[in-house]
């Protein structure tokens, strides 16, 4: 029996939500910097409308808790919240850097990915995935906001590290923001396109966080803000 998946992500300027039904995808997304507010809702409805399905058939909602965007991710926690809440739905909260990740993993099929997001006050938030044997994304550090120089700092101890693989494509537009990041260490980095979390790529996180039977309650739907 399939599941029906919901995904919405609105941390970023990309506004995007995603739905699996029968294991077929559907997706809605634009960019909108200070509209997401009005403009989510309307997509939600629209990509239901499209499938012919109603929210009580969703099984999961999964929403991205940032980092990214205050507003955004304050928008994305409260309709996951709203939802959830009023339709009784199982939740899951995903990373934002985590889902750069996973883009990577769609697109080149790469298992190790360096995210950089751009944090727009001179910083960038900041990951090291590398995906197991068993499809499962680790990240080396917890996520966490970074300057450019203690980025390359970081990337300088994963050159030190043993039986550590020197090679990575890095996901997220703080890579073009801060071109720096390329210089300063001795890793091979190797661009992708994903510069944004696309909901698209939420699903397979929701999927096995539903099987790992890691859904939260509505009320631990925390957001993920990183700011120091």
């Amino acid at each position: 029996m399939s599941i029906c998946i919901l995904a919405i992500n609105t941390v970023t300027e990309l506004c995007s939500i995603s739905l699996l039904k029968e294991h077929k995808i559907s997706t809605y997304q634009e960019t909108t910097k200070n509209n997401h507010s009005n403009r989510i809702l309307i997509l939600i409805n629209d990509l239901l409308k499209q499938n012919k399905i109603d929210l009580m058939e969703i099984d999961l909602l999964a929403f991205s808790y940032g980092p990214g965007n205050f507003t955004g991710i304050r928008i994305a926690t409260g309709i996951a919240y709203s939802l959830a809440f009023g339709l009784s739905l199982k939740i899951v909260g995903i990373s934002t850097l985590e889902i750069l990740a996973q883009g990577v993993w769609r697109i080149n099929k790469g298992t190790h990915v360096l995210t950089a997001l751009d944090a727009r006050i001179g910083k960038i938030y900041w990951g090291e995935y590398q995906r197991n044997e068993k499809g499962v994304w680790v990240n080396k550090i917890n996520d966490c906001m970074l300057t450019p120089c203690d980025a390359i700092q970081r990337m300088r101890q994963i050159k030190k590290q043993r039986n550590t693989n020197n090679s990575w494509i890095t996901s997220g537009n703080g890579w073009k923001i801060n071109p720096i990041l390329y210089t300063g260490h001795l890793l091979s980095l190797y661009a992708s396109d994903i510069s944004l979390p696309f909901s698209e790529d939420m699903l397979p996180l929701a999927q096995r966080a539903l099987k790992q039977n890691k859904i939260i309650q509505v009320e631990t739907a925390n957001p993920i803000y990183l700011c120091n």
